[in-house]
């Protein structure tokens, strides 16, 4: 056993060294460079495996610096993780970035704190055990379906885009250059590894009605800690075209809002076709539909595809759903703030002990789908 960890070790040492060596043609990625050592072990080439290196430019690093510190002031352990993140587990080359749909990719980061996930079938049947990885979203102009920016990005101009953590977007330029253990690619950002759900979406300032139902909700700590879901995301926008429903609905219809709102896999765009239907958590169908002109959920049309937390897939929507196929929300009472119902002088009690069940439901909806393993990508 200690001499085939040695010989690993030999095989990833001999990878990294070349590389290096191949990245010596290209000054701008020498910062990069400094860190291979690092994760060399990660590197090796045994039983034919190759890989996709993401090179963060040189400036990319002075501009994570003035975000976060230095890369080499981290922990080591977390700064192998971005690194990590930064190696795909499939050697892929510009011909691989033209998918209409894009590409989900998994890498080597499999530390929990960043990947609290499961591969599901879709994404095994194509990278069997390098599945396992926190993934990355690579597509031409990862926002051009929406016209809609949360943070301030480039122009839109065919550019081939790479989404990780925190809707962290990075300008990837295709050069296709190869090492004896793959490709590597450039690309303008480091990306950022993606973290809890809670953290995602209070980082996401036009998701900030969100993140307030789902405080008043009481169901943070079930999604942060639960594996395989999609949070179909209405919008600041949204949630006041709808009235304020954050606010306004009382707690149970709040709760039963947001199930529906909730599928119990990670549905990611590039796996998602036209006609598809899910039951949501609160037992409602959730139907896709992908055109020419974006992609929807019921008729609320994806305004942000693939918004990455460590353990599920965001997706944000410019509307509150409506029910489909003659089917309703649950409603308990037509109240809002507290669970009042409009016209009841004021008496909570029934309301009360129905949050109280749904958010039962809720928990028990979680410890369901992780029994059962559900899980599409």
């Amino acid at each position: 056993m200690k001499l085939q960890s040695v010989l690993l070790t030999t095989i990833g040492l001999a990878s990294a060294q070349d590389l290096l060596s191949a990245l010596s043609g290209y000054p701008d990625t020498s910062t990069f460079a400094t860190y291979i050592p690092e994760i060399a072990n990660d590197l090796n080439t045994t039983a034919g495996q190759k890989y996709t290196v993401l090179i963060p430019s040189n400036e990319a690093f002075t501009k994570f610096a003035a975000r976060h510190g230095a890369i080499d002031t981290l922990p080591a352990d977390t700064r192998k993780a971005y690194l990590r993140y930064h190696v795909l587990a499939s050697s892929l080359t510009s011909t691989n970035f033209s998918q209409p749909q894009g590409l989900t990719v998994p890498t080597l980061l499999t530390d929990t704190k960043f990947n609290n996930r499961s591969a599901g079938d879709a994404l095994t049947k194509i990278y069997g055990e390098r599945a396992a990885g926190q993934v990355l979203y690579i597509a031409k102009n990862v926002n051009a379906t929406s016209g809609y920016a949360y943070r301030v990005r480039r122009q839109s101009s065919g550019n081939t885009e790479v989404r990780g953590g925190l809707a962290s977007d990075s300008q990837l330029t295709a050069i296709d250059g190869t090492w004896s253990g793959g490709t590597f690619q450039l690309i303008d950002t480091v990306l950022e590894p993606p973290l809890a759900c809670s953290k995602t979406i209070r980082s996401i300032p036009a998701l900030v009605s969100l993140d307030n139902a789902l405080n008043r909700s009481s169901i943070w700590p079930a999604l942060d800690t639960s594996r395989n879901v999609t949070c179909l995301a209405p919008d600041k926008q949204a949630f006041a075209a709808a009235g304020d429903a954050d606010a306004n609905l009382n707690k149970a219809n709040l709760v039963n809002a947001l199930l529906f709102h909730t599928l119990p896999l990670p549905v990611y765009s590039s796996f998602a076709s036209d006609g598809m239907e899910f039951k949501s958590l609160g037992n409602l169908t959730v139907r896709v539909t992908v055109n020419l002109t974006g992609m929807w959920f019921n008729d609320a049309k994806v305004k942000e595809m693939n918004v990455l937390t460590n353990n599920w897939v965001i997706h944000v929507l410019d509307k509150v759903m409506s029910p489909i196929d003659g089917e309703k929300l649950p409603n308990t009472g037509n109240g809002t703030g507290n669970g009042t119902s409009v016209g009841s002088g004021g008496k909570t009690g029934e309301a009360t002990s129905t949050r109280s069940m749904l958010e039962i439901q809720w928990y028990l909806a979680m410890v369901i789908c992780l029994a059962f393993g559900l899980s599409l990508i």
